[in-house]
């Protein structure tokens, strides 16, 4: 705030402090995928959060939860399991919450990519087809999910158009 020149916030927003910013709507985004996975038919839909408290990942556990509501759907939080957003990490967090859980949903929404993809693998491994058994969707629609089997559901972030609103919002400063 000292600073005499321009600064727009990408990313992130910071509540008490003036700064313009330019972030993603995390709310609508997971809407979005828990809506396509109600349209799937899944009734019992799990959250893989992060560990890490970040403003996105808050974010989109309330929207989890708020999405779950609005399309009246029941959130049991037996289903929500807190992993490193890691693929290593998440995927040996992921093994243990499958060891230990009585039940499983028929999909997970994902907080990210990463965690989701760590978690697929761990589903896998245990023996659990996916999507078949179950189904998983990650958020930030990174290159990676493309690349792996199957190929990862994602929410696309538009993460250029976000960068020409940033900029157009500094030259207009």
């Amino acid at each position: 705030q000292r600073l005499k020149v321009p600064i727009v916030v990408l990313d992130n927003k910071f509540e008490n402090r003036d700064f313009d910013a330019v972030v993603m709507d995390n709310e609508a985004g997971v809407f979005l995928a828990v809506e396509h996975l109600k349209s799937l038919g899944h009734l019992e839909i799990g959250h893989l959060g992060s560990v890490l408290t970040i403003d996105n990942f808050t974010a989109r556990e309330n929207g989890f939860k708020t999405a779950l509501e609005q399309l009246g759907l029941r959130y049991n939080h037996c289903y929500d399991f807190k992993l490193m957003p890691s693929i290593d990490e998440s995927f040996a967090m992921m093994t243990e919450c499958i060891k230990k859980a009585r039940s499983l949903p028929t999909a997970f929404f994902a907080d990210n990519d990463i965690i989701a993809i760590g978690a697929v693998r761990a589903l896998k491994q245990a023996g659990i087809a996916v999507p078949k058994d179950i189904s998983v969707i990650g958020f930030d629609d990174l290159p990676i999910c493309q690349m792996i089997d199957p190929a990862l559901s994602t929410i696309k972030i538009l993460k250029k158009k976000m960068g020409q609103m940033a900029v157009s919002r500094l030259i207009d400063k």
